[in-house]
């Protein structure tokens, strides 16, 4: 048996249906970093499209593997999506270059990537 290639990931528009990777991803980041859920805080995990302009998820066999939400969006003149990743996540930083979004400057440890739109 093979296994089937991975699907090529995928930057669109949020959808409701997203919001429950949407959440779990969020989520294991947190805890990634050991910080601690608060209802108060985080309603933007369960409702995401309430409280952002623009919501933009990065999909991969089907799951959401990353996140972009936006206070501002392309119509409010927002013009690229920056984000920036750790060095040590290699992954990540595959995904996001194979996503379209291209490499623009390293230190400290933290590689910052940008995707015009």
């Amino acid at each position: 048996m093979t296994d089937s290639p991975a699907s090529t990931p995928v930057i669109r528009g949020y959808q409701p249906s997203d919001q429950p990777g949407f959440e779990a991803l969020v989520q294991s980041v947190h805890a990634e970093y050991e910080l601690v859920h608060d209802p108060r805080l985080d309603r933007d995990l369960v409702c995401p499209e309430d409280h952002y302009a623009r919501i933009l998820v990065l999909v991969a066999d089907g799951s959401v593997m990353g996140t972009a939400a936006l206070t501002r969006s392309r119509e409010d003149g927002c013009v690229a999506v920056v984000l920036d990743t750790m060095e040590e996540q290699k992954a990540a930083q595959r995904m996001y270059e194979r996503a379209g979004f291209d490499l623009v400057r390293t230190g400290n440890g933290v590689r910052f990537y940008r995707l015009t739109l």
